[in-house]
């Protein structure tokens, strides 16, 4: 009985084994190739191929994951594939700009009927890191004091605030008569020209996208109002607002007079017609 029992599950086993190699050798194998990296300005994709040891029907997903980046939409794709002929295929992902961030990424394939498979391989992106810098200018060389508008023969403190430390940091300041000066910061510099001023700092650190900003500020003279300092503006001056108001009041009377002349005309008429 013992004997007959041994042989019963050594069939079972032997008839799991062969069911398992069949079903293993009936599913399609995938194979992907991809950039082992990416950079800033490339092109994420990668190619892949399908092959199917049967005649088959199959329905599957392209898909490239980076972690904290966009997703791109899904297309579910169909495939009629014949026995032993290789398909070929690829999937475009897009560029590496500012949206995407630096980190491992997996391109893979889902086979999502009649299977349930994922074939994927892995990928890096290097994208450049993102850097800030915030210009100060100051009445104080601790900066306690910031300020747009400085009078004449006052001292002018220039300094910045970076999100990155031993940034390479240059600055560039235009004067009113739209000469330059080279800036190593932080420096002070007089405040001897009446007009604006133009600030532009520039930093650049391995690894992270250069950052360039700009910021103006004014000198007056010591009697000047502070509404004459001359910082760019947006605002209508008022002497077009008095021109705008003018014309409104204008068209306004232009058309009580016209109604007026009308409704008198109209009356008229009407008492004659009676």
């Amino acid at each position: 009985m013992g004997s007959k029992k041994i042989l019963i599950e050594t069939f079972l086993l032997i008839f799991m084994i062969i069911l398992v190699i069949n079903l293993a050798s009936a599913v399609p194998s995938v194979e992907i190739n991809v950039s082992p990296s990416f950079s800033e300005g490339d092109i994420i994709k990668f190619s892949y191929t399908i092959l199917s040891s049967q005649d088959e029907h199959i329905q599957y997903l392209e898909r490239v994951n980076c972690t904290d980046s966009p997703e791109a939409l899904l297309n579910l794709k169909e495939l009629n594939l014949t026995r032993n002929e290789l398909f070929s295929g690829e999937y475009v992902y897009g560029a590496v700009d500012e949206n995407i961030k630096s980190g491992n990424c997996s391109a893979s394939i889902f086979i999502l009927e009649p299977y349930n498979l994922e074939f994927k391989k892995t990928f890096r992106v290097n994208n450049l890191l993102e850097l800030s810098i915030t210009p100060l200018i100051c009445k104080d060389a601790s900066c306690a004091e910031k300020a747009k508008i400085f009078l004449r023969g006052e001292k002018i403190y220039i300094n910045y605030i970076s999100s990155v430390e031993n940034s390479a940091v240059k600055g560039v300041l235009t004067l009113p008569d739209m000469s330059t000066q080279q800036l190593v910061l932080p420096t002070s510099i007089a405040a001897d020209k009446i007009g604006t001023y133009t600030l532009e700092i520039t930093a650049t650190k391995e690894g992270y996208k250069n950052v360039s900003v700009t910021e103006q500020f004014a000198v007056i003279d010591q009697n000047a109002n502070v509404k004459d300092a001359i910082l760019p503006k947006n605002n209508i001056s008022i002497q077009s607002r008095s021109n705008l108001i003018f014309w409104i009041i204008g068209g306004i009377a232009l058309l009580i007079i016209i109604l007026g002349t009308a409704l008198y005309l109209w009356q008229k008429n009407k008492k004659a017609l009676t």
